[in-house]
């Protein structure tokens, strides 16, 4: 399969690339080499490659600067999408977008299945509501939300707390918040099972269980040998941010287990499994 990736070197794309190359022709680029929305550039790019599929994974991801600079986010994250989303039909290629637990407001206290209505109370998230919509507008799509994304490729939270605790003293990580941490291996190799076996609709795909930010700061100092005790429980009302967080936004990842075989270990497990790889013990 000729397969051509938008995001190839962020954080995903740094785990998800290598999967396909013993199997696939892969061209693509990432968010500083062009602009997404340069709509010329891409079509020349998808008219020479001549891609079976496209995989949709570039975003502006960073949820407070989203909301100081909405412009940007929406150009990038909605409007960057329908572009792709035209240029991939142009060429006759399928698309498969990712797309975020930031859909939903985190009003809830059961995990988001795909058909719950979303609720968006972040510019990030109301961007990528709107790539989402734009996505579906192609003939063959499959959108995945995932959500708490670590992994080798990028800056992610993990490695932010490792580094923090290295520093010295006290970590402070609201215990308010839960979600679903999940491993972009993880997320990647689901990615391709569902690219191979041709998914089509929206699915939701994450780490299995359910964690607040605070049991995965704790976690993570835990299997690296660092001090736990110096990961300290807090309210987000403590530290506020210009963007809110949702307070729960766990997903429901059945509809990919019962389509496509398709689900992801418990997240201690994928946790350990980062960490074993990136970190040496303390």
């Amino acid at each position: 399969m000729r397969i051509f990736v938008t995001g190839w070197n962020g954080l995903l794309g740094a785990s998800f690339v290598p999967l396909l190359r013993p199997g696939h022709e892969v061209e693509g680029y990432g968010i500083l080499d062009a602009d997404l929305a340069d709509q010329g550039y891409l079509r020349g790019r998808l008219a020479r490659f001549r891609p079976d599929a496209v995989v949709h994974l570039a975003a502006f991801t960073a949820v407070d600067a989203c909301e100081s600079e909405e412009e940007k986010a929406f150009q990038v994250n909605a409007e960057g999408s329908r572009i792709v989303a035209v240029e991939a039909a142009r060429v006759g290629a399928s698309i498969l977008s990712l797309s975020t637990d930031y859909v939903f407001d985190g009003a809830g206290r059961t995990p988001y299945r795909e058909d719950d209505p979303p609720a968006p109370g972040t510019v990030y998230g109301k961007s990528k509501l709107a790539g989402e919509e734009a996505i579906r507008k192609h003939p063959a799509w499959a959108v995945v939300r995932s959500a708490w994304l670590y992994g080798p490729g990028g800056r992610n939270f993990v490695d932010t707390i490792l580094a923090a605790l290295d520093a010295g003293g006290e970590v402070s990580v609201a215990d308010d918040q839960v979600g679903s941490p999940t491993y972009a291996l993880d997320l990647a190799r689901g990615l391709l099972r569902l690219l191979e076996g041709k998914a089509r609709g929206l699915y939701h795909l994450v780490n299995g269980g359910e964690a607040s930010w605070f049991d995965l700061a704790r976690e993570s100092a835990r299997l690296t040998g660092r001090k736990t005790e110096q990961v300290r429980p807090a309210r987000t009302s403590e530290a506020p941010r210009p963007a809110p967080r949702p307070a729960y936004s766990v997903l429901d990842c059945g509809r990919a287990a019962r389509d496509h075989g398709v689900k992801l270990r418990p997240w201690p497990d994928a946790l350990a499994d980062y960490l074993s790889k990136e970190r040496s013990p303390r």
